[in-house]
């Protein structure tokens, strides 16, 4: 199991607008534009359903923690419940872009599966508001809707939602 998340974490693939990016590469980019927008006065966001929430409230407390960078995962129990019941569960993260990003914040969007409306939609919204800093982090299906959203995207080729998580993990774990 340990050799399998190894492996597939190292067959990362990622592009960067749209070219192939060695992974190192694309972490360092993403590390530059977290501190980046932080030393602008701005934040990272971070949203993904399930255990990508989890995943996504970990970063989010370690990059400040860690690195001082301010980060906020978008998955605040009472908002969820709010907002998936007065507008659907698929706009639970664009509405809270709309209220709380500034187009020179950056957004982390984790989907296993890649395929998750919400998170889809939250990448959109954060589009159309001038939002140019999208990162994605996705697996399964190589042709998934999130892996071409943001200016990087990360992909983990797996079709074991664990491994994929656990490298979504990894990955991001190593930018704090």
């Amino acid at each position: 199991y340990a050799t399998n998340i190894c492996d597939v974490v190292q067959s990362t693939q990622t592009t960067m607008d749209g070219q192939p990016k060695h992974l190192s590469l694309a972490l360092d980019a993403v590390l530059e534009a977290f501190r980046l927008a932080h030393e602008r006065g701005n934040k990272v966001m971070l949203v993904g359903n399930g255990g990508s929430s989890a995943i996504c409230s970990h970063v989010a407390i370690d990059l400040c923690k860690n690195t001082g960078i301010r980060a906020i995962s978008l998955n605040d129990f009472p908002s969820l419940t709010c907002l998936s019941n007065d507008y659907g569960y698929d706009q639970v993260f664009a509405k809270q872009i709309e209220y709380h990003a500034k187009p020179e914040d950056v957004l982390v969007c984790i989907s296993t599966g890649g395929k998750s409306q919400n998170i889809l939609n939250a990448a959109q919204t954060f589009k159309d508001m001038g939002g140019t800093q999208i990162f994605t982090f996705s697996g399964m299906k190589p042709d998934n809707a999130l892996r071409t959203m943001g200016k990087i995207n990360f992909y983990t080729p797996s079709n074991d939602y664990g491994i994929v998580e656990i490298a979504h993990l990894t990955l991001l774990h190593s930018l704090s």
